[in-house]
């Protein structure tokens, strides 16, 4: 059976969410891909709130691809969370943003982001965003590396 990678994608923009899905579909790499608008949702998701207490419907993910500007709950603010967390800042987080500046990128790596990408303008660029995030998941994807209890081991 071949390795299946667990990302959730969480970005307020529903046209770069739609590129990334189609870029993962069009990859053939097996991604189970969930995507969510709000980071408040991850973080509910990632302690197993409410429906997301299913671990077999709502597996623990090998990583999470989150944008830096959305509303209510920033990537800034879910890297802060997941930092003060010794279960959840076992979980990789790739920072996809449209722009930032060297000042921020510093602040998004103090806060633990294990890779920073930028959003690319067109689909063949996707897809190679796409593998740069398949090969950092697969890299963490081992079952040892997963919370014990979470259902996937």
């Amino acid at each position: 059976m071949s390795l299946q990678l667990d990302v959730l994608l969480v970005d307020d923009n529903q046209v770069d969410s739609a590129f990334f899905e189609r870029a993962a579909r069009k990859s053939g790499l097996n991604i189970r891909l969930q995507t969510f608008t709000s980071a408040l949702r991850v973080q509910e998701y990632l302690e197993g709130k409410e429906q997301y207490s299913d671990r077999l419907a709502f597996p623990w993910p090998h990583l999470v691809v989150i944008d830096l500007h959305m509303p209510q709950v920033s990537g800034f603010d879910f890297l802060t969370w997941r930092k003060r967390s010794t279960v959840f800042s076992s979980v990789p987080v790739v920072v996809l943003s449209g722009s930032f500046g060297p000042t921020v990128l510093k602040d998004i790596e103090g806060l633990g982001a294990n890779k920073v990408l930028i959003k690319p303008n067109d689909l063949d660029d996707w897809e190679k965003v796409i593998r740069e995030i398949w090969n950092l998941g697969t890299d963490h994807a081992s079952p040892t590396k997963r919370p014990a209890g979470d259902g996937a081991n």
